[in-house]
């Protein structure tokens, strides 16, 4: 035989209690009924004792129309909540179901089988409801733990081609952090400076597949060094494609070369057919990379580095560049 159900009366019309009352009275074996006359006494009644189902007058003494429900729910959010309307304009009661409340009943046109079958409905639904809940936040906290996880296999992969290269060592994190800081400037929604991030975590991947030697040569290298080179965006789509990121990160990292103009490679496309990831993330490489020692060149600088972005301004989309000058203007930019 199942427990029965504790409910709680809110009423302070003693007509209306007593009616309620002594319809519940003959299923005392399913319903165990306690009674307050004011929200505050019903709220000490829930915080010391168990309840299932509040049966809610909203016109009571201390506290009169919605937000009785609200006070109510706000102290105790996890007991179901059916409301009593004394008249035939139920538009407040049924306000608080569509905010919450599990149903609603007008006083005088309820008997005692319909009260205990509304009483049974709203701790069903109102446990089906906290389950509901547990389990999204347990999605959530699972698809936190596993985007932590993309983050951390990302920068392992950065680690990879920068133990290749030493000189660029930080290089990719670094751009990851300018990047955002210009996304955030941009007001780019949160999810998509997600994608930015790890995009620009990874963006040089493909430079696993150049030989070492000409990454770290110290001199000037050929045409056909450099071509080799500049098949590392493609090279780093093949590599991230077939893995199920939570956003186009293959995508990103092929366009990351690409231009305003068209003169990017690999595949010259051209102003909006370049993903505002890519735009973004070409700026910061550029910042990063002139501001950084690199072994055919020492460090030239934050100035050399704008002035380049000033210079070859149709490279680059005109409100990242502005973006990244405020940013620089303000001292603000992230970099060592």
């Amino acid at each position: 035989m199942n427990a029965p159900v504790r409910a709680l009366l809110v009423e302070d019309n003693p007509g209306d209690a007593r009616l309620i009352t002594e319809m519940l009275s003959e299923f005392e074996s399913s319903v165990v009924l306690d009674h307050c006359v004011t929200l505050s006494l019903a709220i000490e009644h829930l915080i010391t004792q168990p309840v299932d189902v509040v049966l809610l007058d909203l016109t009571l003494p201390d506290s009169h129309g919605i937000d009785t429900f609200f006070k109510l729910q706000s102290a105790a959010p996890h007991v179901a909540v059916i409301m009593l309307s004394g008249n035939t304009d139920t538009r407040e009661a049924a306000f608080t179901v569509e905010q919450g409340a599990q149903d609603f009943l007008i006083k005088g046109h309820v008997d005692g089988a319909l009260l205990v079958r509304s009483i049974d409905y709203a701790r069903s639904r109102k446990e089906a409801e906290l389950q509901l809940r547990a389990s999204e936040a347990s999605l959530v906290e699972s698809n936190a733990r596993l985007l932590q996880m993309v983050y951390d296999v990302a920068e392992a992969m950065g680690r990879v081609v920068e133990a290749r290269d030493p000189y660029t060592q930080g290089h990719q994190e670094r751009v990851a952090r300018v990047a955002k800081q210009i996304a955030n400037d941009l007001s780019v929604p949160e999810d998509e400076i997600a994608a930015i991030e790890m995009a620009a975590l990874v963006h040089d991947i493909g430079k696993t597949t150049v030989p070492a030697e000409i990454l770290s040569r110290p001199g000037k290298i050929s045409e056909a060094e450099m071509s080799l080179i500049r098949e590392h965006p493609q090279r780093g789509y093949e590599i991230l494609k077939g893995i199920a990121f939570p956003w186009p990160i293959a995508e990103i990292t092929r366009q990351h070369h690409e231009r305003s103009d068209g003169s990017g490679y690999p595949r010259g496309l051209a102003g909006d057919q370049i993903m505002l990831a890519a735009r973004i993330i070409a700026v910061a490489d550029v910042v990063e990379a002139m501001s950084s020692h690199r072994p055919y060149r020492p460090a030239l600088g934050m100035d050399a580095a704008l002035a380049e972005l000033r210079e070859h301004s149709s490279f680059y989309d005109p409100q990242v560049v502005a973006s990244c000058m405020r940013i620089c203007e303000a001292d603000c930019l992230d970099l060592p």
